[in-house]
């Protein structure tokens, strides 16, 4: 018999979440595991009324309440039932995310069987009174090497957009880290 865990568990690279759901016809709300992306742990939430709605959130910890993350990101919903291109939904830029009503995507139509949810992180940061910080979408090691307290940039989405030589390269193999200077 096949764990039913596996359907709340969320797969991560540095970047990428991806939550494979079996089927959700059964469920009118379902909440994935918590999973590590930068200095928080997420969870992913699917309602089902007469509208399908995905939420992603930070889960509710001193981290997230004293420093909310500000993430950047993209989210793509791929059925297995039909041949239909992925639904995407528009580049979310610069959004707070303190709560579980912070992002919510409503999608008005039924998915059955088998389906994905990925979430790829762009950015990710977090705001005190007097600071901007980056909040490290490296691999571990890295950014601690930079200094995780600095503010300025230390993970690769400022890294790309502020003409700093990034630590790390994405291969054209999905999100398969390289340093730089390694041949492929």
């Amino acid at each position: 018999m096949k764990d039913c865990s596996s359907n709340y568990m969320v797969e991560t690279t540095c970047r990428l979440a991806r939550w494979s759901i079996q089927n959700l016809s059964t469920c009118s709300y379902r909440r994935s595991d918590p999973f590590k992306i930068g200095l928080w742990n997420w969870h992913l939430a699917l309602e089902k009324n007469r509208v399908l709605m995905i939420k992603l959130y930070p889960e509710i910890s001193n981290l997230s309440r004293e420093n909310p993350p500000i993430a950047s990101f993209v989210i793509r919903v791929l059925s297995s039932v039909d041949d239909s291109k992925p639904l995407v939904h528009p580049k979310v830029t610069d959004q707070q995310l303190k709560n579980n009503d912070d992002f919510i995507w409503p999608l008005d139509l039924q998915i059955g069987g088998k389906f994905i949810i990925d979430v790829e992180f762009l950015d990710l940061k977090t705001s005190s009174p007097n600071t901007w910080s980056q909040a490290g979408l490296s691999p571990p090691g890295l950014s601690q090497a930079r200094g995780m307290g600095q503010a300025g940039p230390s993970y690769i989405g400022s890294d790309l957009g502020s003409g700093v030589v990034p630590h790390i390269f994405y291969s054209p193999k999905m999100d398969e880290p390289r340093r730089a200077g390694q041949e492929n």
